[in-house]
């Protein structure tokens, strides 16, 4: 009689996502233990999973992360205001940063920050 195979079970979010998945679009890599998701060597399948998530990702910024794993330790942010996630530098920025040039010096010279962001970016947080 041998052991039965472990089942995996993937944990997903309310958004449908793995930790995996959701660290792959906001990094761009996976420093997790877990396997990456089946779209990340594929570009375009990852700028449609992008496409599908990007308001829930986005709704992520400046929140606590809940311990989902090792990426998302309680206490830590998912992504900083005056940042944004490499999903979004790969598919939505509409221009190439200068060499040398902050995420939040580009978004401030597009335009692109918010109040909550201006308020973050100019208090230094």
């Amino acid at each position: 009689m041998g052991l039965k195979p472990r089942r995996v079970i993937e944990r997903r979010g309310e958004s449908g996502l793995t930790p995996e998945e959701l660290e792959r679009l906001i990094s761009g890599f996976n420093i997790l233990d877990g396997d990456d998701p089946a779209w990340a060597t594929d570009d375009e399948a990852r700028r449609q999973v992008w496409l599908r998530h990007r308001e829930y990702v986005m709704s992520l910024q400046g929140k606590p992360c809940q311990g989902e794993s090792f990426a998302f330790q309680r206490g830590n942010v998912y992504f900083a205001y005056g940042t944004r996630p490499s999903a979004w530098w790969d598919y939505d920025a509409p221009e190439p940063r200068v060499p040398g040039e902050s995420e939040a010096a580009y978004l401030t010279k597009l335009g692109l920050l918010n109040g909550a962001e201006l308020a973050a970016v100019a208090a230094g947080k």
